[in-house]
């Protein structure tokens, strides 16, 4: 159970990364194309570091968009800050969201910027090098002969580290040339 857990933090991790830097990528593509997916009465843009979400429903029936991908050469393009009330106290680093209701017709659009989501997707990997890091660490300093723990030097002391006190049991006999 503890190896399947262990793979699959593991596994959560790397997607972590591939997100994270997939997110990247976008942010910074984000400034010179603005890339959007439509679907049905949804979109999802990109546009100036900000992946924009918005969705409306109407009353009156009209042709519905599925599944078109388009690019615009101008990233200001899907800015929909002109649109918004009210902003938010988040919106000065980024974040934004308005409801607009009438006659018929609600729309909802809401602007998450890009570095907030990589930062998201950042955390398993990060958590992952923090554990890893010490068990590397450990391991290289049993290999070199030192304590696991604290560093010192235990060719004189071979069962137990004389500055921490830690005692090595399973610690691997040195080859003698």
């Amino acid at each position: 159970m503890k190896r399947l857990r262990r793979s699959l933090f593991n596994f959560a991790s790397l997607l972590g990364l591939v997100l994270c830097l997939a997110t990247l990528v976008l942010a910074i593509r984000s400034y010179w194309v603005a890339d959007a997916i439509a679907w049905r009465n949804s979109n999802i843009a990109t546009s100036c570091g900000d992946l924009l979400f918005s969705s409306d429903t109407r009353d009156d029936p009209r042709p519905i968009t599925s599944g078109v991908v388009y690019q615009s050469s101008s990233p200001h393009s899907y800015k929909y800050k002109s649109l918004w009330g009210v902003q938010p106290a988040l919106a000065p680093i980024g974040f934004a969201y308005t409801i607009i209701t009438g006659n018929g017709f609600r729309a909802f659009m809401m602007m998450v910027p890009l570095w907030f989501i990589a930062l998201i997707a950042a955390i398993l990997p990060a958590l992952w090098i923090r554990l890893y890091r010490g068990k590397w660490r450990r391991e290289r300093r049993r290999d070199a002969g030192l304590c696991p723990h604290c560093g010192y030097d235990l060719r004189a002391t071979p069962d137990r580290c004389p500055e921490c006190g830690t005692a090595l049991a399973n610690r691997k006999p040195e080859p003698v040339f």
